[in-house]
């Protein structure tokens, strides 16, 4: 497994999946991997799955319907410290999974797609206003923004993309007219706004809006 540089691991039973294991001595060694592609079929009461620390990972494409805390479980203790993209399709995100993703300064692309479910959790708590983060472009499914979530993107400096398949505000008001300056396309598929929270977003953000 020493030689590999990349795993792609695609499973619907358990008894074939290499990283579910009793014992933690007989999980993947990630050592000298850089990219690693899993997505398996979770079962109620079942087994997580286990990965061990790796410092050369800088890919990660994780897909499955987790329940909520997955992330938190995978990704809270820093075991990937160089990574540089993350995927997350059909997981569940909410309270369990806060600060799951504090230490990840370095990651560059944070892609939640369509099929992912956050509630009960703002986006701005995966991560810790007290960090300077490296990301330039984020995708996200169907979200609710609060002033927090705006104010923690604004201080992104090197964000330049930003794709959501739905967005709600939970406020009225941006006023944030010296952030956001890295900032070059926003893709919003639906958008649920008063007329008043529109009229002030397209203050904003301008002809950087896009829809999808």
């Amino acid at each position: 497994m020493s030689a590999l540089k990349k795993i792609k691991l695609l499973c619907s039973d358990n008894d074939s999946n290499l990283f579910l294991s009793q014992s933690s001595d007989t999980v993947i060694n990630l050592k000298n991997i850089s990219s690693l592609y899993y997505s398996s079929f979770y079962r109620h009461g079942k087994q997580l799955p286990l990965f061990s620390m790796s410092s050369s990972l800088e890919f990660f494409d994780f897909s499955g319907s987790y329940p909520e805390g997955i992330l938190f479980l995978i990704f809270g203790q820093d075991k990937f410290n160089n990574l540089k993209k993350l995927n997350l399709n059909e997981i569940k995100i909410g309270k369990k999974d806060k600060g799951a993703l504090t230490k990840y300064t370095g990651l560059h692309y944070l892609n939640f797609f369509s099929c992912c479910k956050i509630s009960d959790l703002r986006f701005f708590e995966l991560f810790t206003f007290s960090d300077t983060y490296s990301l330039i472009e984020i995708q996200l499914p169907t979200i609710e923004f609060s002033y927090f979530d705006f104010l923690f993107l604004s201080r992104l400096k090197y964000l330049k993309r930003i794709n959501i398949y739905s967005l709600k505000l939970m406020f009225v008001g941006l006023y944030f007219p010296k952030e956001f300056l890295s900032l070059k396309e926003i893709k919003i598929a639906k958008m649920e706004f008063s007329s008043e929270q529109k009229s002030q977003f397209f203050e904003e953000f301008g002809n950087r809006i896009n829809k999808y």
